[in-house]
């Protein structure tokens, strides 16, 4: 009788509270080129009907002296979806006493984003970066440590992209479809415009199911910088190389005795390239193209659960990567900044066509699983160039594939 009383009748609807709660914590090694070992903490939080969200991480080395720094809010009740993005990040370079220097770069960050189709979306997203560079010098700091000689660099730029993604997980690192990102940015220096540059990249990859659970995953890579500046990209490596950061002892990342190093700030990174260091090719312009067969050897034979994340996740997997890093004339064209060196002064100049191959080549096999909650990958690589093949290379890294 008290259950069909009035007072008990339910109420509402009531009015929807946004509460928030955290939905995703994420703790992780990074193995950065530059930088060496570090150890990020990523954070997501979000309301119920995910309408708000906030995400933040901060990534530092052993040191404590290197590091990123991001916090990012997302607006996305209506149609276009909004944002808001602080990030930063700082080098720190300690080669003695003459050649100690710091770098950090800040970027303030707004976009907005317009979704066509639930695969497709292209986003605009102005921004404000400024650089600051200290000398630390040690002989310049013992007569007065207000000598720090400081330079900042502001730029104003945008940045657009276009995104289409259409691809279903299978599982770890097993992907089914096609994704693309196609992306240009512009930054334009307020104080020295010669500092201005805009850059374009390309991002494609397509992961084609051949039978079961067998993948055959492909990618194709081109990035451009082009502009008063020309900022660079280093070939070669992978990412999160755990037990090797190496780079060549040479521009354009390498600094000098109280020198700034404007390349620091913006130089990337493309990987994969197996079979090469870091820095093995480095130019304005690259191009690279990966190929994967990815074969989860439990997974195609046997239908029932598995328990075991190791084997459950096992892979086999074999690739062949190929790339070049370059600046000016194409790769294609036989003056190539690869095979063509210049030697000599203002007084006398000459060029030298030395015939070289300016593509890299690695193959080679592949083991993948989860080990103590990460994913891992040891590679085995032989790298091919210049028509000769070179010894062999070990890769152990952490993170998926392309």
């Amino acid at each position: 009788r008290r259950i069909f009383k009035e007072d008990n009748k339910p109420v509402g609807p009531l009015p929807y509270q946004t509460r928030f709660s955290a939905a995703n914590m994420v703790t992780s090694w990074i193995i950065d080129p530059l930088r060496g070992f570090g150890i990020l903490l990523e954070t997501e939080m979000s309301d119920m009907l995910q309408n708000h969200k906030f995400y933040g991480g901060v990534m530092t080395t052993t040191n404590l002296k290197s590091g990123d720094l991001h916090v990012e809010y997302q607006y996305l009740e209506n149609r276009i979806d909004y944002k808001v993005r602080y990030e930063r990040s700082v080098w720190y370079q300690d080669f003695g006493e003459e050649l100690r220097q710091r770098y950090s770069k800040n970027r303030f960050e707004v976009g907005a984003s317009v979704p066509f189709s639930p695969k497709t979306r292209i986003s605009v997203s102005p921004f404000y970066t400024f650089t600051r560079y200290q000398d630390l010098n040690f002989f310049k700091l013992i007569p007065n440590t207000e000598s720090v000689e400081k330079n900042v660099t502001g730029y104003l730029g945008l940045s657009t992209e276009f995104v289409f993604d259409n691809t279903e997980v299978l599982g770890q690192n097993m992907l089914q479809g096609t994704r693309m990102k196609a992306q240009f940015s512009h930054h334009e220096a307020l104080s020295d415009r010669s500092r201005s540059f805009s850059n374009f990249s390309l991002d494609f990859r397509h992961y084609q199911k051949l039978h079961r659970s067998l993948v055959l995953a492909g990618r194709f890579y081109y990035g451009t910088f082009f502009g008063r500046y020309k900022h660079s990209y280093l070939l070669g490596g992978m990412d999160n190389w755990l037990f090797k950061n190496e780079h060549a002892s040479a521009s354009p990342w390498f600094p000098e005795i109280s020198k700034e190093n404007n390349d620091l700030y913006f130089l990337q990174h493309v990987t994969s390239l197996r079979g090469f260091d870091y820095n093995t090719f480095n130019g304005t312009n690259t191009l690279l193209v990966n190929l994967e067969l990815r074969f989860p050897v439990i997974r195609y034979f046997y239908n029932g659960p598995i328990r075991s994340t190791f084997f459950k996740n096992f892979q086999l997997i074999g690739f062949f990567d190929v790339g070049s890093a370059w600046t000016g004339i194409s790769p294609f064209n036989p003056d190539n900044s690869i095979s063509t060196i210049k030697i000599g002064d203002s007084t006398f100049e000459a060029e030298i066509q030395t015939f070289k191959n300016p593509w890299l080549m690695g193959y080679g096999a592949g083991m993948r699983t989860v080990v103590l909650g990460y994913f891992m990958k040891f590679d085995l690589a032989w790298p091919l160039e210049d028509n000769e093949i070179g010894s062999t290379k070990f890769y152990f890294t952490l993170g998926h594939d392309f």
